[in-house]
């Protein structure tokens, strides 16, 4: 995963070098750890986050705090754009699950930022000379696809479902394989976009 190769939105050309800073809501472990050791109370903070490699570096009061591994379990589990917060969801360095609610300061940066993180989240693409689901060579009668949900490089016959994946910010319809199609198809509760967060459709 991650943006390596791609183009970074033009909001964040001139600021990733200095970082950005957010009201965070997350676990307050130390000031509770007498009363509630296992039940840590959640508070608002100010915290500043760097974009470097995959990962965005979280600084709290100019110490490193965490760090969001793009390619570790990282992904966008709510959405409240009318209070310009957004939660996510990752596992830091120490296997630990965690939740934070982001709070931007104006209606851009949260729409620069979960269109950032959601293109953060796409798999780059695998190479291979076969297909990675049924194993068939690819040659001048077989031509080489890539699902947009996983990156698996697969043939025409193993991919015939094309999808919408608003979670990685593809709105248009795209490629997906066999296996990734099940999954969607398995959670769809309509066939209208409006009524479900992917629209599927088999070529």
């Amino acid at each position: 995963m991650g943006i390596t190769g791609s183009k970074k939105p033009k909001f964040f050309s001139a600021k990733f070098s200095e970082g950005f800073e957010f009201e965070v809501c997350m676990p307050n472990y130390a000031d509770n750890a007498t009363f509630l050791p296992h039940c840590p109370i959640n508070i608002w903070c100010i915290l500043k986050f760097v974009h470097k490699n995959s990962s965005l570096i979280v600084i709290k009061d100019g110490l490193e705090l965490n760090s969001i591994n793009f390619d570790h379990n990282c992904e966008i589990i709510n959405e409240q754009p009318e209070d310009l917060i957004f939660t996510i969801k990752f596992t830091d360095e120490n296997k630990k699950i965690l939740r934070w609610k982001i709070r931007c300061k104006t209606f851009e940066e949260y729409s620069a930022w979960i269109k950032f993180l959601k293109k953060s989240l796409r798999h780059k693409w695998l190479a291979s000379s076969r297909c990675q689901i049924c194993s068939k060579g690819f040659g001048f009668r077989t031509r080489k696809h890539h699902c947009r949900k996983c990156g698996k490089c697969v043939c025409d016959d193993c991919s015939p479902i094309l999808s919408t994946l608003p979670e990685l910010a593809y709105t248009e319809m795209v490629r997906i394989c066999n296996e990734c199609g099940k999954h969607i198809e398995a959670n769809r509760k309509s066939v209208l976009f409006l009524d479900t967060p992917n629209f599927t459709h088999r070529k």
